[in-house]
This record gives C-alpha cells, sequence and structure tokens, in this order.
C-alpha cells in the first residue's frame, strides 16, 4: 500500500518486484495518470485510487506501507493517529516506509540515478531539502 501516490512514479517502478500495489492519492488528476500509465506499460498488478488516508481504514492490512514525501503534508492531529493507524493496516510482520524528499539521503542519490528527471526538482539551490544537511525530520521517523 501507498499513500501519496501521486501519478505513481514510485509505485510503478516498485511493481514488477512485487505481486501486487495499491496506491492512494487526494488528486484524481494524478490517479488518472498513474492508471493510465500502469495501463500502458501492461501492469496489472498496480491499482491507483483517488482517496484520504483515513479512508484507507476499512481495507484489509497491508504487507507493508510506503508514504515517500507524504507524512510532511499532514496536519498534527492525523500524524497523532499513525501508532494506533499502524496496527490496524500493517499484517504483523509488515514494515511502514516513509521518506521525505531529500537529495541528501540514500533515496535520493539512488533516485538522481534511476529518474534524474523527477529528481532534479529536489536537487534545485533554494528548494526546502537544500537546508537539510544529516538529520531526519520526527515526521520522518514515524
Amino acid at each position: 500500500m501507498s499513500f501519496g501516490c501521486g501519478v505513481g512514479d514510485t509505485e510503478l517502478l516498485l511493481a514488477p518486484q512485487v505481486g501486487r500495489v495499491a496506491a492512494m492519492d487526494l488528486s484524481l488528476g494524478g490517479v488518472r495518470q498513474a492508471n493510465a500509465d500502469a495501463a500502458r506499460l501492461g501492469m496489472g498488478n498496480a491499482e491507483f485510487v483517488e482517496g484520504a488516508f483515513q479512508d484507507s481504514r476499512d481495507l484489509p492490512p497491508a504487507d507493508d506501507v510506503v508514504a515517500i514525501f507524504f507524512l510532511l503534508h499532514l496536519p498534527d492531529a492525523v500524524l497523532a493517529e499513525l501508532p494506533e493507524w499502524h496496527q490496524q493496516m500493517l499484517k504483523p510482520a509488515g514494515a511502514f516506509y516513509s521518506r521525505g524528499p531529500s537529495r541528501h539521503r540514500l533515496f535520493g542519490t539512488v533516485g538522481r540515478l534511476l529518474i534524474p528527471g523527477l529528481m532534479k526538482r529536489y536537487s534545485q539551490v533554494g528548494d526546502p531539502d537544500s537546508a537539510v544537511i544529516s538529520k531526519s525530520s520526527p515526521a520522518d521517523n514515524v
């Protein structure tokens, strides 16, 4: 399960490596684009739906949850719900992975190699991530 999938860039990279990818985003336009790209690429194991994070409570538990560039957009009240939500959303051996945009982390380094066009926007001087040195924000440690 992926939250904040946007146009599905990350999820479409993961889809060939896993059995199934389910992803959710508030943007109907992003979800439509992600589904169109999945169909064009023949990735029948990737499904993108419009919805809010809170809408996922009725879904079956997931093996893993990915929230890339997502938690920084949530209000504090919703972030406070995450520990309880983790127990409901994840299978017992499941993992929750979250990362914010930073060119200083492994994801940024690998991203610049694999998807340079996408990552370029996080490497510009003056971007919010340019102030990051090596510490992750509290939201990234959930």
